[in-house]
């Protein structure tokens, strides 16, 4: 059997149950979403175990896939996430419009990662972008959401173009061979664009901010956690910035650091959960497109390893703002205060998910963050320094949040705050596997395969 079948299986199980879900009842949906996770996390761990540790490729006409570790460390994060969508959402936010975008944008996420040649990686990446662009349908929010998405998607129509013209669009990553042309610095600064813009990368930051502090919304979260992005970076631009010129890496690490600090600190100042919670995100996000274009192994690991960190652990900490903000129907930091008398179970998931998510000891994320840290070693010591202060202010604004949403004042509503049990279900497994992860690096698949 080849072991690739339960793989693009895992990852074609959601767009059936985009058609089961516009026949159901809205009474079934959130059923209905979880099932459709959890038959795609069981095939992905069906994959991981058959596979072991090496790698299988298949083809299909122009399209190539591959499963390895990459592709085993991620699949079950990404699987699992939006399990942790579907159960915790607030109801009045669980429709058939999010749950089918919920179930598109995994089927694109798990293909982009079994991807091997630039053509299967960057369709799935644009059809995850097409996803994320129809989430929101109306408002402000609605088209800043597509007019960004429209930018990635464009992009990446562009760079299709000038890669068919390179003659390397179908080969495999393995198989390609980068040399010094004209074509290759177009194709870099596209794609470039493109993931930075998908990822809201600084100052694409500023977007994703204001997009979600209209929607508040699980179904926003969804496009802002990076089920797409990522793979471009560490598949087709660090390796041609590597062929064109190796010290454009040692610039742009640096870069990528000094927006992710920038992202960091902006939130800050804001004033609302939801602009803060997102220039939070985005500081993460720039710390792993830092790693990706790292040319180092380490760094590249590293960045791996936060990225499926981040999966999980800015599902599970976006989604205890989302539940804090629906509990008072407000995103703005006047709105809230001494909640956690009213809802303890909250301030404690709130106070470790958020901490996960910025790569604190004895969690999956402080093992990704690490070895990007290791890995900068060698762009010198200011790269260093630059990751060192990231993480620092990431950590003092989870803290910031922490004490502003759950201590101070106390607000006047002090019923029906206490969480649900699905809720405390989500939050708790997302935990435990974040934990795990940490406290037993070995059981990641990227780490024991390097072993």
């Amino acid at each position: 059997m080849n072991v690739l079948v339960p793989a693009i299986l895992a990852a074609l199980v959601p767009l059936v149950f985009i058609v089961i879900v516009s026949k159901i009842s809205s009474r079934y949906l959130r059923a209905a979403g979880v099932l459709g996770a959890a038959l795609s996390f069981g095939l992905a761990l069906v994959t991981v175990l058959l596979q072991g540790h090496g790698e299988s490729i298949s083809t299909l006409g122009p399209f190539v896939f591959h499963f390895d570790a990459v592709a085993a460390s991620l699949s079950l994060p990404m699987t699992l996430a939006i399990a942790v969508i579907m159960l915790a959402t607030p109801q009045k936010q669980l429709t058939t419009h999010m749950v089918n975008h919920a179930m598109g944008l995994l089927s694109a996420g798990l293909f982009a990662i079994l991807a091997d040649n630039p053509v299967t990686l960057i369709t799935a990446e644009i059809i995850s972008a097409l996803w994320a662009a129809s989430l929101i349908r109306e408002g402000y929010q609605g088209r800043a959401l597509r007019l960004f998405m429209g930018i990635s998607i464009v992009a990446y129509l562009a760079s299709i173009v000038v890669l068919g013209h390179m003659n390397i669009l179908v080969q495999p990553f393995s198989q390609i061979e980068y040399t010094l042309a004209q074509e290759m610095y177009i194709v870099t600064g596209l794609l470039g664009l493109a993931v930075m813009n998908r990822l809201g990368v600084f100052p694409w930051s500023i977007w994703m901010a204001g997009t979600f502090e209209h929607s508040r919304g699980a179904q926003t979260l969804l496009a802002m956690v990076p089920m797409a992005g990522v793979a471009p970076a560490i598949y087709l631009v660090e390796p041609m910035l590597e062929a064109l010129n190796p010290h454009m890496l040692h610039t742009l690490v640096p870069v990528l650091l000094g927006a992710a600090v920038t992202s960091a600190a902006l939130g800050l100042v804001q004033n609302n959960l939801s602009r803060s919670f997102a220039f939070l995100l985005s500081s993460v996000e720039a710390l792993i497109l830092a790693g990706a274009l790292d040319s180092s192994p380490m760094g590249v690991t590293g960045s791996e390893i936060l990225w499926a960190s981040t999966l999980l652990g800015a599902t599970g900490f976006g989604l205890t703002v989302v539940v804090s903000m629906a509990r008072v129907n407000d995103c703005k930091f006047s709105a809230f205060g001494g909640l956690a008398a009213h809802t303890p179970a909250l301030a404690l998931f709130f106070l470790i998910l958020g901490a996960a998510m910025t790569g604190i000891p004895g969690t999956t994320g402080f093992v990704g963050a690490e070895l990007i840290l290791n890995g900068s070693v060698s762009h010198g010591i200011f790269p260093l320094i630059l990751i060192v202060t990231v993480l620092c202010v990431q950590g003092l604004s989870v803290m910031r949040l922490f004490f502003t949403i759950f201590y101070g004042t106390p607000v006047k509503a002090a019923h029906g705050m206490e969480l649900m049990t699905r809720e405390r279900v989500a939050f708790f497994g997302t935990v435990i596997i974040l934990i795990l992860g940490g406290l037993l690096p070995s059981i990641i698949p990227l780490i024991s395969a390097t072993a």
